[in-house]
């Protein structure tokens, strides 16, 4: 197995606005090298697409791919997930909702482990829960 293997990060986004940003900033600071982002749309109707848009006008360099992948109607998580991975090429793919954030080196663990452990198709790890009070302090 290649040691540096592309990995797909697929954000999964509806209404995400309000937390997008950071979902983003947080693959952007991966210490793994190799990553194709693709963020999948479900036909939001704030300004998702366009934040994101933003964003990967200064970022997109930072990766070896990067797309947005949109629907005219909204078709569900499921659904939206399925497009974000049918879009991705990479070797392993990560998924993340629009919501969430990654340590700074979640991928590479995953990917130092999977190298390790050949046998291995499929990785997952904690989860840490983080809320917002009233004054938006987490």
């Amino acid at each position: 197995m290649n040691n540096h293997p592309l990995v797909s990060v697929v954000v999964v986004t509806y209404n995400s606005s309000k937390t997008i940003l950071q979902t983003l900033d947080s693959i952007k600071c991966q210490t793994y090298a190799d990553i194709e982002l693709i963020i999948s749309d479900d036909c939001s109707n704030d300004n998702t697409i366009e934040l994101c848009n933003n964003w990967l006008s200064d970022c997109s360099d930072r990766f070896v791919r990067a797309i947005i992948v949109t629907s005219k109607t909204n078709t569900g998580v499921p659904s939206n997930f399925n497009r974000g991975v049918m879009a991705s090429t990479g070797v392993w793919i990560k998924t993340i909702a629009g919501d969430d954030l990654l340590e700074e080196n979640a991928v590479e663990k995953y990917i130092d482990y999977v190298t390790d452990n050949l046998e291995v198709d499929i990785v997952f790890g904690r989860s840490k829960i983080f809320v917002e009070d009233e004054k938006g302090n987490k």
